[in-house]
């Protein structure tokens, strides 16, 4: 029987491996990344809250809600948490400031206008919404705050860049197109729940009864009705296939369509007006040509700024 020897630097190189495994699983049980410091499990834990409560608001009143969002999407919410780390670092050494006035100022003004968008003025309701994600208005004041900081270093970034007349115009003949006005379409409607309704409506209105009156006091849209029916300038392709096939269809200001049955109900359809495509030319947009191309410049210069980042801090992700 063949004896196996085994050097001393063999069995320590094995025990160190095995700490270095230990010292991993221990690291990754509070904390979940190192970017030029540990990231703890705690302040993903509240990210990923802040995240939710966000996506809970965006979502408020559709069917889209999903308790999990944050959670599935904690790896991307992890990576933005470690640039924004750098990011605050960077303001911070570039001599990037918010006075306390201001950081109070902006605060309040982003936090009353989430209270009064989302809760109809109801602060007690913000806080109660806030607290079943754990989390507090302090929580979210400083989150707020710290967006300010990062807003100011992007603004201290882009300062230097410029648009020519030249680069303007060039852009402009590029994409001509996207600068055009479209074709639009001005309606009112009156949507009802039963077609004989519908069908009543449509006799009294083509027998000279007020458009206005009738959407005010019978349609089932309770916005337009507030307007008297009236759904203001669109596109092609904003409304449901009926209603916009029957709408479009429409050719003198004041022509009134047939019963149009949609999933919402029956409506009943108006031409208030009609504009044709119209080509613009350079001298009517030319600041709408240099404030996007500047937006374009800003968003490569970020883009590169951050990637940049990315490369001079160490990263290390331990989970998600």
């Amino acid at each position: 029987m063949g004896i196996i020897r085994v050097r001393k630097w063999m069995i320590a190189a094995g025990v160190l491996g095995l700490l270095g495994l230990l010292v991993v699983v221990v690291i990754s049980r509070f904390y979940v990344a190192y970017a030029d410091g540990f990231i703890s499990r705690r302040e993903l834990d509240e990210r990923l809250n802040h995240v939710q409560f966000a996506y809970d608001l965006h979502t408020r009143g559709t069917l889209a809600t999903d308790k999990a969002y944050a959670e599935s999407s904690a790896r991307s919410i992890l990576e933005q948490l470690i640039v924004e780390r750098f990011l605050l670092r960077e303001a911070v050494a570039r001599g990037v400031a918010v006075t306390a006035e201001e950081r109070t100022a902006h605060v309040n003004a982003v936090r009353e206008w989430v209270v009064q968008q989302y809760f109809t003025d109801d602060a007690k309701a913000f806080e109660e919404a806030l607290a079943t994600l754990g989390l507090a208005v302090a929580d979210f004041d400083e989150y707020v705050a710290d967006s300010l900081l990062i807003y100011r270093l992007r603004s201290q970034l882009s300062e230097g860049i410029t648009v020519s007349e030249a680069d303007a115009r060039a852009y402009f003949e590029a994409n001509r197109q996207a600068f055009n006005l479209p074709e639009m379409i001005r309606l009112r409607h009156v949507l009802v729940a039963e077609e004989r309704e519908a069908t009543g409506l449509l006799r009294s209105l083509r027998a000279g009864e007020d458009f206005a009156a009738v959407a005010r006091k019978f349609s089932r849209d309770i916005v337009s009705a507030e307007l008297g029916g009236d759904l203001n300038w669109r596109r092609r392709g904003e409304f449901p296939e009926a209603f916009e096939a029957a709408a479009w269809a429409l050719a003198r200001v004041n022509d009134i369509s047939e019963v149009v049955k949609t999933a919402q109900g029956y409506h009943i359809i108006r031409l208030e007006g009609k504009q044709p495509l119209r080509e613009r030319t350079f001298a009517e947009v030319q600041e709408l040509v240099r404030e996007r191309l500047r937006e374009g410049r800003e968003a490569d210069l970020w883009d590169t700024y951050l990637a940049e980042l990315r490369r001079r801090y160490r990263i290390f992700i331990f989970s998600h």
